[in-house]
C-alpha cells in the first residue's frame, strides 16, 4: 500500500510518501520526503531464532551519493522461571 501525508500551511504543501512491501519475515518500509530525502527501513523477523535484524538507510543527498546505513540486531527472549 502507498499513502501520503500532507499538511498545507498558507501556499505551501508539506508531504510525505510512504508504502510497506511485506514477504513472509521481511518488511521493508520506503518514506520520501518533502525535500526529497529517502529513508528505507527493513526488518527481518527472526532470521535466527530469538532475534530480530534491522537495517535503516538514507540517502539525504542523491548528487552527492552519500548513503547512511544503520544496522541493529536485538535478541528477544523471554525468561522462564
Amino acid at each position: 500500500a502507498i499513502t501520503s501525508t500532507g499538511m498545507k500551511k498558507g501556499v505551501l504543501l508539506i508531504a510525505d510518501v510512504n508504502t510497506q512491501l511485506k514477504k513472509k519475515n521481511i518488511s521493508t518500509d520506503v518514506i520520501v520526503d518533502t525535500n526529497s530525502r529517502l529513508f528505507a527501513i527493513v526488518s527481518i523477523d527472526e532470521p535466527a531464532p530469538g532475534l530480530k535484524e534491522f537495517f535503516y538507510f538514507v540517502v539525504p543527498d542523491q548528487r552527492s551519493g552519500k548513503v547512511t546505513i544503520i544496522t541493529s540486531l536485538k535478541v528477544l527472549y523471554e525468561w522462564v522461571f
